[in-house]
C-alpha cells in the first residue's frame, strides 16, 4: 500500500513538473512572438516612412514657392492625394525626425495608425483636433510617440539636455501654405494627469501654461514668446512611462 502511494506521489509531481515547463514553455513563446511583432511593427514603419519620404520629397528649388525665406521641400500636392489627412511635415535637421503631421476628427485614429491607416504600434506624428491645420492658431499641439529605436519624437525629449538644444536650435514645419523656422522657447517635463488638469492643452490657458515651461525648461534659449506669436506644442511621452510628458514649445517664425 506505501509502495502504491508513493508511486503515486511520484507521478503526480511529474505531471506538475510537466505541467510548469509546458506553462513557461507557452510563456516563452508567448514573449517571443510578442518581441517579433514589437520589432516587425517598427520595420514596417520605418520602411513605410521612408518610402512616403523619397516620394514626396522634391528638390528645394523646384517648387517656387517661398516662405520665411525657405522654399517648399514637400510635394504637399502629392502628399495630400495620397494622404488627405496631411496637414505638415516636420523635420529637425541631422536626426530622424522627418515625417509628415496627419490630422483627424480625433485624437485616437493616428496614435496607431501609419498615414496610409494602417494598424502600427508606432503610429503617426499627428495635430490636435483641437487645432488649427494650418499652425496658425493661437496653441497647435503635435504629439509623437516615444519609441524604443528612436523614431518618431523620442528625440524631443533630448532637449531635456541642453548640449542637444545648443546643436539642434531649430525645426523645421511645412505646410501647403508656408514653411517655418520652429525656435523652441522652452522645454518641460510635465505630470500628464496635471498637464490635462491644469487646462494647458486649451488655447485660452497658454500664457499660464508658458510661464510653467518657463519656470521649469531644461534649458535656456534666447528666443522669447512676445504673447501674441501662435505657440506650437511638440508633445511625447517622457522616457517610457505614460505618466509624464516632455514638451518642447515652439514659436513658428
Amino acid at each position: 500500500m506505501k509502495q502504491a502511494n508513493d508511486k503515486q506521489k511520484r507521478n503526480l509531481r511529474h505531471l506538475l513538473f510537466l505541467l510548469l515547463e509546458l506553462t513557461l514553455a507557452g510563456v516563452a513563446l508567448f514573449s517571443l512572438f510578442k518581441v517579433g511583432s514589437i520589432l516587425l511593427a517598427y520595420r514596417q514603419s520605418a520602411k513605410n516612412y521612408d518610402s512616403i519620404r523619397s516620394e514626396m520629397t522634391q528638390p528645394a528649388d523646384s517648387s517656387g514657392e517661398e516662405s520665411a525665406g525657405e522654399p517648399h521641400t514637400i510635394d504637399f500636392s502629392l502628399l495630400q492625394q495620397r494622404y488627405p489627412d496631411a496637414v505638415g511635415w516636420i523635420r529637425c535637421a541631422g536626426t530622424v525626425i522627418d515625417y509628415p503631421i496627419m490630422q483627424a476628427a480625433d485624437n485616437d485614429y493616428y496614435l496607431r495608425r501609419l498615414p496610409d491607416g494602417r494598424w502600427n504600434i508606432g503610429g503617426s506624428v499627428f495635430l490636435d483636433y483641437r487645432s488649427e491645420s494650418d499652425f496658425l492658431g493661437a496653441l497647435s499641439l503635435v504629439y509623437g510617440h516615444h519609441m524604443n529605436d528612436d523614431s518618431m519624437f523620442t528625440l524631443i525629449e533630448n532637449y531635456s539636455d541642453p548640449r542637444w538644444f545648443d546643436q539642434h536650435p531649430t525645426l523645421t514645419l511645412e505646410t501647403p501654405q508656408q514653411v517655418f523656422t520652429l525656435c523652441p522657447v522652452a522645454g518641460f517635463y510635465i505630470p500628464a494627469e496635471q498637464w490635462v488638469d491644469s487646462g494647458y492643452d486649451l488655447a485660452e490657458n497658454r500664457a499660464a501654461m508658458a510661464d510653467y515651461a518657463a519656470a521649469h525648461s531644461t534649458f535656456s534659449a534666447a528666443t522669447r514668446w512676445d504673447g501674441a506669436e501662435p505657440l506650437i506644442a511638440l508633445i511625447t511621452c517622457a522616457g517610457y512611462s505614460d505618466a509624464d510628458r516632455y514638451i518642447l514649445l515652439c514659436v513658428p517664425r
